[in-house]
């Protein structure tokens, strides 16, 4: 790896407590349907730490289900967005690997053994959702603009809000900027420490080469380009202008 000599790095550090939600979800109420043609309700009661903003949602199984779905083809299929520089897409893809969602069951869904399983496998998955979403976690470009919006209407979408609270406050206040740093992941890199079991996300604010042959082509094409910006440049009456190294404009008769 070759970066210019000019360049500046800047540590993300992620530790243990990263991963403590700042949104705290929990499942906390089934609604079963009485008529065949409803769904059974699962209540989520929401709460954003160190604040009094509180709300809750009512989502049935397949809504769970459609965004699984969503997160599996963004953090688990080839090309499905995310991206290996990001601890945030890492650290998820991992623990979307080991969890395991409660199936579809077509004939006996409204059964107490059912909803009781699903409750228990869906009360996990939303811890899942706050720890990766609203933690501080680091994220990249592609996962804040593409999943971040997702998950945060999945819990805000359809709320049951108190008098003091609107929608507009709380779409302020879960940004992804708001609970952890967004890098670029064109420009950066994990780097894993053993000894203290910490991932750490290097940025890279210039160009990383990673053959000789890209980093010399590239420092060649700066020095060009130096040379014919310094050139003096004729102008009318006899005046001419030469631009310096260090961008500063001298006018010579």
């Amino acid at each position: 790896m070759y970066l210019n000599d000019d360049c500046f790095h800047s540590n993300i550090a992620c530790g243990p407590n990263s991963l403590d939600p700042k949104l705290v979800a929990e499942l906390v109420n089934v609604k079963p349907s009485i008529r065949k043609s409803n769904a059974t309700l699962y209540v989520l009661q929401c709460s954003l730490a160190k604040t009094d903003l509180e709300w809750s949602v009512e989502r049935r199984y397949s809504e769970f289900r459609e965004l699984m779905l969503v997160l599996h083809s963004f953090f688990l299929r080839r090309g499905g967005g995310a991206r290996p520089q990001c601890f945030g897409c890492a650290w998820f893809a991992q623990t979307l690997r080991s969890y395991w969602f409660p199936r579809r069951h077509l004939l006996n869904s409204r059964s107490p053994d059912v909803i009781n399983q699903r409750r228990v496998g869906l009360h996990q998955f939303v811890q899942i959702l706050a720890s990766h979403t609203f933690s501080a976690v680091p994220k990249c470009t592609a996962c804040a603009k593409n999943i971040f919006p997702v998950v945060r209407d999945f819990f805000l979408k359809g709320a049951v809000l108190p008098d003091n609270l609107c929608l507009e406050t709380l779409e302020t206040a879960l940004q992804a900027d708001n609970f952890s740093p967004v890098s670029d992941p064109s420009k950066s890199k994990i780097e894993f420490r053993k000894a203290r079991s910490v991932w750490k996300v290097l940025q890279m604010e210039k160009p990383v080469y990673s053959k000789v042959s890209e980093y010399k082509h590239q420092q060649q094409k700066c020095r060009n380009l130096q040379r014919a910006v310094s050139a003096p440049v004729p102008l009318e009456d006899g005046w001419r202008i030469a631009l310096g190294a260090c961008n500063n404009v001298s006018c010579e008769a």
